[in-house]
């Protein structure tokens, strides 16, 4: 299951981007280099 940051970001309207910016941000990507987020857990 892949966490979508920027749909966080938008339900919680940005309350947590600078305190935890691993876990919210405005925009798309930042997963890693070329899809790494799809190798974890594999």
């Amino acid at each position: 299951m892949l966490f979508e940051r920027h749909i966080f970001h938008g339900l919680s309207e940005g309350r947590f981007d600078a305190e935890d910016p691993d876990v919210s941000q405005p925009t798309i990507g930042g997963s890693g280099p070329g899809g790494a987020h799809q190798s974890i857990g594999q």
